[in-house]
């Protein structure tokens, strides 16, 4: 997306208009991000905690097609890193 609006604004095509269409389709999910970002933080959330925050924002915003898909994402990210360090202390 940045680099559309980047293509967009150096020929001169990005309109206040234009800027609201490439961005709308992200809206939902920058939202969701900033929930779960805000949850974490004010809760002092770590581990466990931050995967079952997590699931159940998956699970309270199932309606958005972008929202599941981009927690599940998280979640495969923080569960590999976490097996990755579980590796190497063993």
């Amino acid at each position: 997306m940045v680099a559309q609006l980047e293509h967009q604004f150096r020929i001169g095509r990005l309109s206040v208009q234009g800027l609201w269409f490439y961005c709308q389709p992200m809206m939902g999910s920058l939202h969701a991000l900033g929930i779960v970002i805000e949850k974490v933080s004010s809760n002092n959330l770590f581990g466990s905690a931050t995967l079952n925050l997590l699931q159940s924002q998956a699970k309270a915003m199932a309606g958005d097609n972008a929202v599941p898909s981009l927690q599940a994402n998280f979640v495969y990210n923080i569960c590999h890193n976490f097996w990755g360090i579980n590796k190497s202390l063993k």
